[in-house]
């Protein structure tokens, strides 16, 4: 089945930001309940967690970020990190496979390709190991990893470390985030959008997303 969504990547980023937020409120309201309640499923809980990782980073728009706030007051900010970052890698090594192996025709099944192709040219010319790694972090890893795969000939041992690597920080901000109170969640998201948003423009001075 073919994907073709007509919502701006940019409105989807925003509802899951509005999304981590209202959520991150009802389970700070709600902790000690939900710490009692989910104690018996813990390990099953953190299965469940970084599959949902593996699901969303292969199919967009799926995202895994609003249960972050969930698994941080669970398992603590740290753990979170580390499960998100197993996820994410984990799908993105799928994603990036399926691109290089299998092409645009079942790139399609999984993404947008108007999406993937509004970053052909930002990839084409970000080849090197440190930009790999500067892009990972601020760009939808989705999308990219999708891009890298069919319009870079890096090889796969590069993509791997780069990608590690790059999504480090994205998985800890958000991890640390969704452990604090509301204000200082909404304070935080504020400035990393407005630093994504500049890094963006930056590298793509045209505009990097277009609605379909």
């Amino acid at each position: 089945m073919k994907v073709n969504r007509k919502v701006n990547p940019l409105i989807l980023g925003l509802a899951g930001i509005l999304a981590f937020i209202a959520i991150s409120f009802i389970i700070q309201q709600n902790t000690e309940f939900l710490k009692s309640s989910l104690r018996e499923y813990k390990t099953i809980g953190i299965f469940i967690y970084i599959l949902l990782g593996i699901l969303a980073t292969i199919f967009a728009p799926l995202t895994s970020i609003p249960l972050i706030p969930l698994a941080s007051n669970l398992y603590g900010w740290i753990l979170t990190g580390i499960y998100s970052v197993i996820g994410w890698f984990i799908g993105s090594l799928i994603a990036f496979y399926i691109a290089r192996k299998y092409g645009k025709k079942y790139v399609e099944k999984f993404v947008s390709l108007e999406e993937v192709k509004g970053l052909e040219k930002i990839v084409s010319r970000k080849k090197k190991f440190f930009s790999l790694i500067f892009i990972r972090m601020f760009l939808p890893i989705d999308i990219l990893t999708y891009a890298l795969g069919l319009f870079t000939n890096i090889d796969f041992k590069t993509f791997s470390i780069t990608t590690f690597i790059g999504i480090i920080p994205f998985a800890f901000i958000l991890s640390f985030l969704g452990y604090l109170p509301i204000w200082y969640q909404i304070l935080g998201l504020m400035v990393f959008i407005i630093l994504i948003f500049v890094v963006i423009r930056i590298i793509s001075p045209k505009k990097l997303y277009s609605p379909v």
